[in-house]
């Protein structure tokens, strides 16, 4: 019997909860360092860190080839034991094969790359130990995503967790005991990286076999490739601007513009980057099922409206965090939170309207969407950036996501008619920007924290009348949901 509309949402949702748990801990580790981070490292400490932790990423998605998200795409093609050994072995190989150029690069031009970037040769030993760190990501990537594709969302969760554990532990002993500063971080990531390693590969060492199947890579490379090199541009508009705020401006006005987006990423690490964890196996799942623009509507309308909410619960209340951690040299950090964050939702929903053409076999079309973001945000970071320093960055990053979001619904509405309530959608998100705005006037006239704590609360109790209003939540459902002690109630509401 095949599951019912209700049922797929109902799942999705909580898979992308699990995967959200065990993947929230890993990449929400420098979150929850904040505290230490803040008193043992300067500004200018903190930014060099975030700047080392964002050219990671963009390195493990310069040369992944687009790999993993084919072997999302076509592992249930494989069906029969043999073949799927063949594809596994065949993913994992050449992957870290792949991969293996840029750990090389980092640690042959560790100097000049430190010179290049904080004009200084002082942070070289960083990016060799930034190399090793790649190689242990490059070994446990394509384990991590077969259980994506098996839906092992709870085995998922397990190992990631269990790496962040040990993360975090070891990043402690590093900056707070051995006091090895922006160094001790990364050995730190190194300990837990590994420890990552072990676990994945001592499970599944059965699924993989010393051979690669060049056809077969070649089928997922034609598929791959331009979603890597979309990836790739991708991962540049989110971190060029790092980079031309330590050329234009100080390390010190990168540190809290890296902590105003560490505040911003709770988006990502809690909320965007579960759901589309979940969204590409997902769509995949139903691509045949005639109901598939009602199915994929519904979800992207409820990923956008959540999304809105969280984006105004972080501007209101990431200030008064900050405000307890960070000494006085990060000022108004807080001030960027609101663009960064919208920038990023505006990434996801992007995502969402991309349906179309994720699930047909032509992905060029995400390419000239990305390269026509990464223009404008490069551009608009050259122009603005010396004038606004790191409120230029953010205005960028906006700009740029929003671009790229119109752009992404007008191609794949081409190859899959999905309509969406803009209207509903636009209302809700212009309240969300109104109150923010109110309430960024109103905090720094404030002094006693107590105060700012009782507005932050009342603009969130709007806030939140205003979504029942609109009918986004149904407040006296949630009520009796809970007088009840039923979420599944709730829930089907």
């Amino acid at each position: 019997m095949q599951p019912t509309e209700r049922q797929k949402l109902k799942q999705f949702a909580g898979h992308s909860v699990i995967y959200g748990l065990g993947d929230a801990l890993y990449k929400g580790i420098a979150f929850f360092l904040l505290p230490v981070y803040m008193r043992y490292l300067s500004p200018a400490d903190y930014g060099v860190l975030e700047t080392l932790l964002v050219t990671r990423e963009i390195c493990i998605a310069l040369l992944s080839m687009g790999i993993p998200v084919a072997f999302l795409k076509y592992y249930y093609d494989n069906s029969e034991s043999c073949q799927r050994l063949s594809f596994v072995s065949t993913s994992f190989w050449s992957y870290i094969l792949f991969q293996l150029p840029i750990p090389v690069i980092l640690i042959v031009f560790n100097s000049s790359l430190s010179n290049l970037i904080f004009k200084t040769e002082q942070y070289a030993v960083c990016f060799s130990i930034l190399a090793v760190n790649i190689t242990l990501i490059a070994f446990r990537k394509i384990p991590l995503t077969l259980y994506r594709a098996r839906n092992m969302a709870i085995k998922y969760s397990v190992i990631t967790f269990l790496v962040a554990v040990f993360t975090l532990l070891f990043n402690i002993y590093f900056v707070v005991v051995a006091k090895k500063g922006v160094e001790g971080i990364l050995w730190g990531n190194f300990m837990g990286g590994l420890t990552g390693v072990i676990l994945v590969l001592l499970d599944v060492k059965a699924h993989v076999s010393f051979r690669i199947n060049t056809s077969l890579l070649k089928k997922m490379l034609r598929y791959g490739f331009p979603l890597s090199l979309s990836t790739i541009l991708l991962s540049f508009v989110f971190i060029n601007d790092r980079y031309f705020l330590a050329y234009f401006s100080t390390l010190d006005e990168l540190g809290k513009y890296a902590l105003g987006s560490k505040f911003s990423s709770l988006m990502m690490v809690f909320f965007i980057t579960p759901f589309l964890l979940n969204w590409v196996p997902f769509i995949s799942a139903n691509q045949k099922e005639p109901n598939k623009e009602r199915l994929y509507s519904t979800v992207g309308a409820t990923f956008f409206y959540l999304g809105v909410n969280m984006v105004f619960f972080i501007s209101v209340f990431a200030p008064l965090v900050i405000t307890l951690i960070a000494p006085d040299a990060f000022g108004r950090a807080y001030t960027v939170i609101p663009m960064l964050a919208y920038a990023i939702l505006l990434y996801g929903i992007g995502f969402v309207f991309r349906s179309g053409i994720l699930i047909s076999d032509n992905t060029n079309a995400i390419t000239k969407i990305v390269v026509s973001g990464l223009a404008v945000n490069i551009g608009l970071n050259f122009t603005i950036i010396p004038l606004y320093g790191m409120h230029g960055a953010a205005i960028s990053m906006l700009a740029s996501f929003m671009l790229m979001a119109c752009y992404s619904y007008y191609e794949s509405q081409k190859k899959l008619a999905v309509e969406y309530p803009f209207i509903k959608m636009t209302v809700i998100t212009c309240f969300s920007i109104l109150f923010i705005v109110f309430y960024y006037i109103i905090f720094p006239t404030i002094e006693r924290y107590l105060i700012k704590l009782v507005i932050a609360l009342f603009f969130s109790v709007i806030f939140i009348s205003v979504n029942h209003l609109t009918g986004i939540i149904d407040i006296k459902s949630i009520f009796s949901a809970i007088k009840n002690r039923s979420i599944v109630n709730m829930l089907k509401r």
